[in-house]
């Protein structure tokens, strides 16, 4: 069973790309850092923390799910002329107005695209039904690099979104968990007592761990 969490990220990644992304700019989860070869702009969709607001039944949960969308606009020199400048101010090669402008307008197209996908509606995701109340609250928060290989500016968008969810109990035929962790070894090792003058001999017992089902 997929956590509605991780539901929730790749949908969001879909739905932006459907709109017109790029597919190869937006990144569901991103460890990496972004190169000069790009690609720019793009987008970064994270989950920072799932809360539990209340228990509604032994499955049915109530959760708050902070939704961190990061969007980032290269700064480009050579691209000045294909976007409008400020009125009334002149070009600079060190600007980053274009690009923050294209950034704010791009923001309003992702809140939009949040709001109607995920504020006060049911969406069923993989078999699971998720109910969302209405977003509770947006913040978003601009900042921009003065210095290093890639100049340029980000914005981050956080969403708390709350939703119902069913957490069905975990059984043999869907416990997730060897499959996450594989087959471990345990290590155990055959002690002497060292009062008796001699030390611990480690001898090394390699052990499968047991059959999948028993969580």
């Amino acid at each position: 069973m997929t956590h509605p969490r991780t539901l929730v990220r790749e949908d969001l990644g879909r739905q932006l790309v459907q709109r017109g992304a790029w597919a190869s700019a937006v990144f569901v989860d991103r460890a990496a850092p972004l190169e000069e070869d790009g690609p720019w702009p793009n987008v970064c969709i994270y989950t920072n923390s799932d809360r539990t607001l209340e228990i509604l039944t032994n499955d049915v949960r109530q959760q708050e799910l902070s939704v961190l969308v990061e969007v980032r606009a290269k700064r480009d020199p050579s691209a000045l002329h294909q976007t409008p400048g400020i009125e009334g101010m002149p070009h600079h090669p060190a600007d980053t107005g274009r690009a923050t402008r294209a950034l704010d307008n791009a923001c309003e197209t992702i809140e939009r695209i949040v709001f109607e996908r995920f504020n006060n509606t049911r969406l069923e995701l993989e078999g699971m039904e998720l109910d969302f109340d209405p977003i509770t609250e947006i913040n978003t928060d601009l900042t921009r690099s003065a210095d290093g290989e890639v100049p340029h500016v980000l914005a981050q968008i956080e969403f708390k979104v709350i939703y119902k969810a069913c957490f069905a109990p975990l059984g043999p035929e869907t416990c997730p968990l060897e499959h996450f962790f594989g087959q471990i070894k345990h290590l155990a090792c055959n002690e002497e007592d060292p009062a008796n003058g001699r030390l611990p001999v480690p001898a090394t017992v390699h052990r499968l761990q047991p059959e999948l089902g028993n969580c």
